[in-house]
C-alpha cells in the first residue's frame, strides 16, 4: 500500500458549483471621468472621478461576491492594497499595474483609452498557477475562470500548468479574453477549457468570420468547440446573449434599456450572473436570465459592477434558435474589426456565403489541413 503524506494527497473535496475563482494575468486600475461632454483637443473638467482596480475576473468577482456567491480573484499586484477587495489573492509582481482611463459623456458614450499588459516572468506565472489551485481548493470551486488579457509567456507549457492547476483540483475552466487571445487558446488548450466568453466582435475576430445575423454567430461558435471547448457564451449588446455547445443554442432577449450609462464592464456582468446560476436546477436556462439581468443593470450604472440592489426582474424570452430566428439580422453585426489573416484565394470570392466562411491559414484554430473552415 501506498501511503501519502498531506502534501502529495492532492485529491479534491466535492467542489461547490457556484464557488468561483478568477484569475486576471494583466488587471487594471480603472480611473473613470464624468463630464457634461467632451471636446476633442480642448481642456475637458470632469464633475465625479472614481477609481477602482479592475479587470475581467476583479470584475466578475465583484459582482459575485456582491450576490453572496463564494469566490476569490487571483491577480498580480504591484501598487496599493487599498484598493483591493477582501476576496483578492495577490501574486507580487515587479511590473506596475496598468492605468484604464475610462470618459463618459451626459449622453452615455464611452471611451476607454487602455495600456497594453505588461508580461509576467515564468517564475510569476507558476506562482499565479499555484495560487489559483490553493484558492480553487480553499472554497472548493466548481470553476476556474481566466479573463481579461493574457501577456502570453514565452513558454506555452505555462498557460497549461495553470489549467491544470484548475482541473487538478476539480473546477472546470472558462476563458474571457480577446479575440486575437481567444483564437491562441483554442488551438492550443482547447480541451481543457470548458466555456468561453466573447461578445460578437470578439468571436468574428477569432474565428475570422463576418456575424450579420444570429445563425452566422451561432456557426461560428461551433468553430471554436470544434477546437474541443465545451460550450461558448457570446453577448450580442442589444440583441441579447447565446449559448452554444455541441448540441443545442439557446438565444436569451429581454427588453430594451431605456437609458444607458456605462457599457464598460457589462459583458463581465453577464458572465458573472450565468457562472452563479451553475448550481441551480436549469443553470443554462437560468444562467442566461441572470447573464440579461446583471448585464443591464451594469449598463444602467457609473459602476462596471453594480450593486445587487440595482439587478431588477425583466421580462425575458429564451428559446432554441430555430430555422426562423437564425435569419434575424444583429443590429450591430461582428464584421466591423479585421478578421484573422485569409489566403489571397479568399479575399478574391465576392459572394455573401464566402464572407462569412473565408479560407483561413492552415495554423489558423478553425481550419482543417487544407486551410479551409470545418
Amino acid at each position: 500500500m501506498t501511503v501519502l503524506t498531506a502534501a502529495e494527497d492532492r485529491r479534491p473535496l466535492p467542489v461547490r458549483e457556484a464557488a468561483v475563482v478568477t484569475c486576471t494575468p494583466a488587471p487594471a486600475i480603472d480611473r473613470v471621468y464624468l463630464l457634461p461632454t467632451v471636446a476633442l483637443g480642448r481642456v475637458n473638467r470632469a464633475r465625479v472621478v472614481s477609481e477602482e482596480v479592475a479587470g475581467k475576473g476583479v470584475n466578475v468577482s465583484r459582482m459575485l461576491a456582491g450576490a453572496a456567491v463564494p469566490t476569490r480573484m487571483v491577480l498580480p499586484w504591484s501598487g496599493e492594497g487599498t484598493l483591493l477587495p477582501p476576496e483578492a489573492v495577490v501574486v507580487p509582481t515587479t511590473q506596475p499595474t496598468r492605468l484604464h482611463t475610462i470618459v463618459i459623456d451626459a449622453e452615455g458614450v464611452t471611451t476607454n483609452i487602455n495600456e497594453f499588459a505588461a508580461a509576467l516572468s515564468d517564475a510569476e506565472w507558476s506562482l499565479l498557477a499555484r495560487r489559483c489551485r490553493a484558492a480553487v481548493e480553499e472554497i472548493r470551486a466548481g470553476w476556474l475562470l481566466i479573463g481579461g488579457s493574457i501577456p502570453w509567456p514565452e513558454d506555452d507549457a505555462v498557460i497549461a500548468r495553470l489549467l491544470g492547476a484548475a482541473t487538478d483540483a476539480g473546477a472546470r475552466v472558462a476563458v474571457d479574453t480577446s479575440g486575437s487571445g481567444l483564437a491562441r487558446i483554442a488551438r492550443r488548450h482547447g480541451p481543457s477549457i470548458a466555456l468561453v466568453k466573447p461578445n460578437t466582435a470578439e468571436l468574428a475576430e477569432a474565428t475570422g468570420t463576418a456575424l450579420h445575423t444570429r445563425g452566422d454567430v451561432v456557426d461560428a461558435a461551433r468553430r471554436l468547440i470544434r477546437c474541443g471547448i465545451g460550450a461558448v457564451l457570446a453577448s450580442a449588446g442589444a440583441d441579447g446573449i447565446v449559448y452554444v455547445d455541441g448540441g443545442s443554442a439557446l438565444w436569451a432577449t429581454g427588453p430594451g434599456v431605456d437609458r444607458v450609462v456605462n457599457t464598460t464592464g457589462a459583458g463581465d456582468a453577464a458572465l458573472a450572473g450565468f457562472l452563479s446560476a451553475t448550481a441551480t436546477a436549469d443553470p443554462v436556462g437560468e444562467g442566461l436570465i441572470r447573464a440579461i439581468r446583471w448585464s443591464q443593470a451594469a449598463v444602467r450604472s457609473t459602476h462596471a459592477c453594480p450593486p445587487p440592489a440595482e439587478i431588477g426582474d425583466v421580462a425575458l424570452r429564451v428559446s432554441p434558435l430555430g430555422r426562423v430566428d437564425r435569419d434575424l439580422p444583429l443590429s450591430d453585426p461582428g464584421d466591423d474589426l479585421d478578421p484573422l489573416p485569409q489566403t489571397a484565394a479568399a479575399r478574391r470570392r465576392p459572394d455573401a456565403a464566402a464572407a462569412r466562411s473565408p479560407r483561413l491559414p492552415a495554423d489558423h484554430p478553425t481550419a482543417n489541413h487544407e486551410g479551409r473552415l470545418t
